[in-house]
């Protein structure tokens, strides 16, 4: 019964995020993510930038992004990249996984919703 309550409440726990993180909004997401643009792109085949192209990211597996050297921490982590996962990337990446290389840290959590709004849509185009 105990085992029951808790994975319930881990279920909840993880729907309700799931569920605040898909109310972002894909164009205040655009605007926010112009802070992540010296280093990633989210253009299908662009791969001149300092970090990973992102087109496309939800979904993929962390460190698989073609024309990109991944820190072995990254390539290694066996991380599939969601919303719940990007989410708890984008809040404190060496919290995440420590010894990665991305270092910058997105604060808000409206901020970082908008974001991932914004990758799922451009990674429709």
């Amino acid at each position: 019964m105990r085992n029951s309550i808790i994975a319930y409440l881990f279920t909840a726990l993880a729907l309700a995020a799931t569920s605040a993180l898909a109310d972002g909004s894909a164009s205040a997401g655009r605007k926010v993510f112009k802070e992540c643009r010296s280093c990633h792109s989210v253009q299908e085949g662009k791969y001149d930038t300092f970090g990973p192209n992102l087109y496309q990211v939800v979904g993929r597996e962390a460190g698989s992004a073609p024309e990109y050297n991944y820190s072995p921490v990254l390539k290694n982590s066996n991380i599939v990249w969601t919303v719940v996962t990007l989410d708890r990337w984008l809040a404190d990446p060496q919290a995440f996984l420590p010894g990665s290389e991305m270092e910058y840290i997105l604060e808000s959590a409206k901020d970082r919703a908008d974001v991932i709004a914004y990758l799922i849509a451009a990674g429709k185009r």
